[in-house]
């Protein structure tokens, strides 16, 4: 499920098999998304961030005209708001750019690991 993620991080260095283990017991579910669906909305807070496995995702923000701005375009293998992790509420949103899936992975996990690779 997380390939397209292992992919892109074995191109700096060798991932041992319990960083993989990780990765792989980290995602809480997947959810396929049609284009234009909204993944997070701008300004709500977040307890998981999104790996895109399929299609893409982009970064938007919404302008006081009523248009949107793309900040950043997502692909397989790239998690869209893994800095929710630290910022909590989102100054953007994420939303689908094309048929995608994205998986799921829990701020709460993602937190077990930064400590563990810390003592």
């Amino acid at each position: 499920m997380i390939i397209p993620l292992l992919r892109k991080l074995e191109r700096y260095g060798p991932i041992s098999n319990s960083e993989k283990d990780f990765l792989n017991h980290a995602v809480a579910g997947v959810t396929d998304y049609v284009p234009g669906q909204s993944i997070v909305d701008e300004a709500s807070t977040s307890s998981e961030s999104y790996l895109v496995i399929e299609g893409f995702a982009g970064r938007i923000k919404l302008l006081p005209e009523g248009t949107r701005q793309i900040m950043a375009f997502h692909i397989p293998g790239d998690f869209c708001d893994l800095h929710s992790f630290v910022l909590k509420k989102m100054d953007h949103g994420i939303q689908a750019m094309s048929r995608c899936k994205l998986a799921k992975v829990p701020h709460s996990k993602l937190a077990r690991s930064r400590s563990a690779s810390r003592g």
